[in-house]
């Protein structure tokens, strides 16, 4: 009956072995896809935009001129797109960014509800060459902003 037993576990140990890479290298290469620029930022595939949509993907570095103090706003934006349609990671406890563009004119709102600094903000802008420029407007509250009606303007220019 041991033997028996010996037989099965070893059995079972043999069908479940495989050769395990000899280096980090060789690891990733196997276990993933090659990653490109699609891929990094969180699509399976490369979406090409519909004709008359420019391509908004990508990581940006924003900077923002307004009332509130620019500590309140994403420094910076991974923005992935669907079609026409773009928007940040989405991250329960972090602003939000999310728009559409036609042709090179952008629709944007930014929001964040999730903390003491509270803004729901709308506006249009333009995409050239690898930077957004938006106007917005909207409510404001919470200590960092005041209670109000704040208008931004933003650049963002893709890395």
């Amino acid at each position: 009956m041991k033997a028996l037993a010996v037989v099965v576990v070893a059995l079972l140990f043999a069908g479940c072995s495989q050769e395990l890479p000899t280096s980090p290298m060789q690891s990733a290469q196997s276990a993933h896809p090659v990653t490109t620029e699609a891929t990094r930022v969180g699509r399976g595939r490369a979406v090409v935009p519909p004709a008359g949509c420019a391509d908004v993907s990508g990581i940006y570095d924003v900077v923002y001129e307004g009332h509130c103090p620019t500590g309140v706003y994403l420094a910076s934006w991974e923005l992935r797109q669907n079609g026409c349609a773009f928007s940040a990671n989405i991250n329960p406890d972090l602003p939000t960014v999310r728009g559409t563009v036609k042709g090179s004119a952008i629709d944007l709102s930014l929001r964040n509800g999730f903390t003491a600094c509270m803004y729901t903000l709308d506006g249009t802008g333009s995409v050239s060459n690898g930077v957004i420029r938006a106007t917005l407007t909207g409510p404001t509250s919470g200590p960092c902003c005041g209670s109000g009606i704040d208008t931004v303007s933003l650049v963002a220019t893709r890395r």
